[in-house]
């Protein structure tokens, strides 16, 4: 029997996201030209996956546009250079308007290495273009690394 569900394991992917209490979701569709994966308000009702609510709200609005099902390729750079090009980085203006409406911009790049042997990277060239524009770059890796070394065993540490 086959399985349908089965879903293809990401090894990396990465995506641009904006944050503001004021949020304004069509000016930054509009501005990028590019309709967001996940957008929502301050104070708009937090949706689960499976489509119920909870009587939460968010807490700040919130903006996303990823490669996770757009692009497959296992190096971040291929990512980036996506994201880069789909946003038309660099833009010079944008690091004064995220300062103007008081918002944040950043790139959140997953990296899968459970197997412990991989190792991020991303070009200095593609790092620059994200800082000229006023985007943070972040890596997110699964598990941790330490930076390359292993965490330290913290259970045989006594706390006093």
């Amino acid at each position: 029997m086959k399985n349908y569900h089965k879903e293809i394991i990401k090894l990396a992917y990465a995506s641009i996201s904006i944050r503001s209490d004021n949020i304004d979701i069509s000016f930054w569709q509009n501005y990028f030209g590019i309709n967001a994966d996940r957008a929502f308000g301050k104070g708009d009702t937090i949706v689960f996956p499976n489509g119920k609510t909870g009587g939460i709200n968010h807490k700040q609005g919130y903006w996303v546009y990823s490669t996770r099902h757009r692009l497959h390729d296992d190096q971040l750079d291929s990512h980036i250079n996506f994201l880069i090009t789909k946003f038309g980085l660099p833009r010079s203006d944008l690091p004064d308007l995220l300062a103007r409406m008081n918002t944040a911009m950043r790139c959140l790049c997953f990296w899968n290495n459970y197997s412990s042997d991989r190792v991020a990277q991303i070009s200095p060239h593609l790092q620059d273009i994200l800082a000229k524009s006023g985007i943070a770059l972040e890596i997110d890796e699964y598990p941790g690394t330490n930076n390359g070394h292993p965490w330290p065993d913290v259970a045989d540490e006594v706390i006093p």
